[in-house]
């Protein structure tokens, strides 16, 4: 299976210092080129701590950005309302039956659903960490408030504790 990932899991995940998260549920994962840009150098050129430690990451892990052709991105496909990184994982993510698709923004996330794309964000690896034992219950509550606290991370309170209570109501 080809995990593709958005720069919004990548980000969140960096800020809350759990990229190791990827390699222990999915082996590796595929970066496209315009999410490196976005999540690495245009936030290294705002001065974004996040930024030098997803490249940090992705050299140790030797987890290269994947330029993505131009005859891949459809012409319907570029013309929705979406970024450069979304639109470059949806891309790929069509290309595979066994794609999983990583990203948060609720409107791509849509469009994935809509193509067959199979798709989570950022509170759903947390939640497949913790199914995994990877990280506790306790664990999973505290990235989830520590999200919910954060203005940096783009995720809903209300869709946090919503995920937390369901998880709770099935133990």
């Amino acid at each position: 299976m080809e995990v593709i990932l958005d720069s919004g899991p990548l980000i969140a995940l960096a800020k809350l210092n759990l990229l190791s998260l990827f390699e222990k549920l999915y082996g590796e994962v595929t970066i496209p080129q315009a999410v490196y840009q976005e999540s690495v150098m245009d936030g290294k050129n705002k001065g974004y701590e996040d930024a030098w430690t997803i490249e940090l990451f992705l050299n140790q892990h030797n987890w290269s950005p994947r330029k993505i052709d131009a005859e891949m991105i459809s012409d319907e496909l570029s013309r929705l309302n979406l970024d450069t990184g979304e639109i470059a994982c949806i891309a790929l993510g069509q290309n595979s039956s066994e794609s999983l698709v990583l990203l948060d923004d609720e409107y791509a996330r849509e469009i994935c659903r809509d193509r067959g794309i199979r798709v989570k964000g950022t509170l759903g690896v947390l939640v497949e960490a913790y199914r995994n034992d990877i990280i506790t219950l306790n664990e999973l509550e505290f990235h989830f408030e520590q999200i919910a606290m954060r203005e940096d991370i783009w995720v809903a309170q209300e869709l946090c504790a919503e995920i937390l209570h369901r998880l709770k109501k099935e133990m």
